[in-house]
């Protein structure tokens, strides 16, 4: 499931139907809406992070997304593909903790 639709499913779960006026693939596009009192959203601590001029409330409960990284099952991974499992270990350790 993505995470648009784990978003839907928690807020119906919640007992509430938000308006959905926007929908935008960008956080610095979603920030700037919310700056100029257009908007709200949901977005992962780590985004959230990037923006401290906006106030940011976490959901509780939390919404929890497992991400998977899918690499070529017929060829070795290579140095890239290390690096990036490596980035990506890296950085869910320091947002978990």
């Amino acid at each position: 499931m993505g995470i648009r639709q784990r978003l839907d499913a928690g807020f119906v779960a919640g007992g509430t139907h938000p308006t959905n006026a926007y929908e935008v693939a960008d956080y610095a596009i979603a920030a700037e809406l919310i700056r100029r009192r257009l908007a709200t959203t949901v977005l992962p601590i780590s985004a959230a992070n990037r923006f401290p001029d906006l106030r940011a409330v976490p959901l509780n409960p939390p919404l929890t997304w497992t991400l998977c990284l899918a690499s070529s099952a017929a060829k070795t991974n290579g140095r890239a593909v290390k690096a990036l499992i490596d980035t990506i270990t890296t950085i869910t350790r320091h947002v978990d903790h």
